[in-house]
C-alpha cells in the first residue's frame, strides 16, 4: 500500500474503506484527502457533503494518528464554527474501537441535523405563542 509503516496503513484503510462505503452504500457524498504531515502527525479529512442530503451546510470529519500505534487515533466531526463547530471528538487506542465509532456517524449526523430542526420548531412555536 505504501512506504510508510503497517500501522498507519491500516488507519488509512479503515478510513478509505468507510468513505468507500459512505458514497456508495450509504449515498452519503464525502471526499477523502490526506492533509499535508505535521510534525509527526497525520491527517485525513473526510469532507462530508451534507448539503446534498438537503442539510444547509457541510460537515468535516478529521481524523489524526501517528506513526507509533501507541499513540492511538483521534478524530473530530465538525460543523462550521457558527454552527456548532467541533460535534464530535473522540480517541482511540485500538483500530477496532476507531471502526465502531466510524461506523455511527451517519446516525450521528442523522441526530444532529434532526434535533438542529426540532429546537428550530420549538423557538418558533414560542415565538408565536
Amino acid at each position: 500500500m505504501s512506504d510508510e509503516n503497517p500501522w498507519v496503513d491500516q488507519v488509512k484503510t479503515a478510513l478509505g474503506d468507510r468513505a468507500y462505503s459512505l458514497n456508495y452504500s450509504e449515498g452519503m457524498q464525502c471526499r477523502y484527502r490526506e492533509l499535508p504531515l505535521d510534525g509527526a502527525t497525520r491527517t485525513i479529512e473526510i469532507f462530508l457533503e451534507t448539503t446534498h442530503a438537503g442539510h444547509p451546510f457541510d460537515l468535516t470529519w478529521l481524523t489524526r494518528c501517528t506513526d507509533d500505534p501507541a499513540s492511538g487515533i483521534d478524530f473530530d466531526l465538525s460543523a462550521p464554527a457558527n454552527e456548532g463547530g467541533v460535534l464530535w471528538q473522540a480517541h482511540h487506542d485500538t483500530l477496532l474501537g476507531f471502526r465502531g465509532d466510524a461506523h455511527a456517524i451517519p446516525v450521528f449526523i442523522r441526530g444532529y441535523f434532526l434535533g438542529r430542526a426540532v429546537a428550530a420548531r420549538i423557538a418558533e412555536q414560542s415565538k408565536s405563542a
